[in-house]
């Protein structure tokens, strides 16, 4: 006798068709569903597409733990910073130790032509000179603080009007010093 089993093969078929369906429905709702949360928080984006919203719980936790973490490293390296700046070069001929300086940018702002450096120990006090001369040989000078970065000095900035010095070529000289120390860095640079 043969049995006939097309009945469970249908029955199969059948099952699987509305899991197929339940499936593409449950995923349709929560598409609809997200479209919809996302607009109704686009009043709280800028343009840019920046979210104001309140930060969600897994947020919090997750900007707790940077928080945490970097805590824990600052304490694990405390007083070393990031890049610990070489030792002053001490001068047998009992003057001032000098240390490395670097002209770390030099750029066009606008009017002004900005200049900033690096000074290699940390430091709070003393000042630098910056003294440019354009290729007719005229001189610009300015004296600033030194200010103190963790690993590190800086002088706190110069900013030089562009109608002080013809455009060309400038030679760029900067001096550091304080009661202990000195630096000095040089660079040339083309103007416009």
């Amino acid at each position: 006798m043969k049995i006939n089993n097309t009945t469970p093969k249908r029955t199969q078929k059948i099952i699987l068709t509305i899991t197929l369906v339940a499936l593409l429905a449950l995923g349709a709702i929560a598409y609809v569903t997200y479209i919809q949360k996302d607009e109704s928080n686009s009043s709280l984006r800028d343009e840019a597409g920046i979210n104001y919203a309140e930060p969600t719980d897994e947020e919090k936790m997750t900007g707790d733990k940077a928080k945490q973490d970097a805590i824990e490293a600052s304490k694990d390296n405390a007083g070393t910073g990031s890049d610990p700046a070489p030792a002053p070069v001490q001068q047998n001929d009992g003057t001032k130790s000098v240390v490395g300086m670097n002209i770390t940018a030099a750029y066009k702002s606008g009017e002004n032509y900005r200049i900033q450096t690096l000074i290699q120990t940390v430091t709070s006090t003393g000042t630098c000179t910056l003294a440019i001369t354009d290729a007719n040989g005229a001189t610009y000078t300015e004296t600033v603080d030194v200010q103190a970065l963790p690993s590190s000095s800086t002088c706190k900035g110069f900013t030089v009007p562009l109608n002080k010095l013809a455009a060309g070529t400038w030679k760029i000289d900067i001096k550091f010093e304080n009661d202990k120390l000195r630096g000095s860095a040089s660079k040339e640079v083309q103007t416009s």
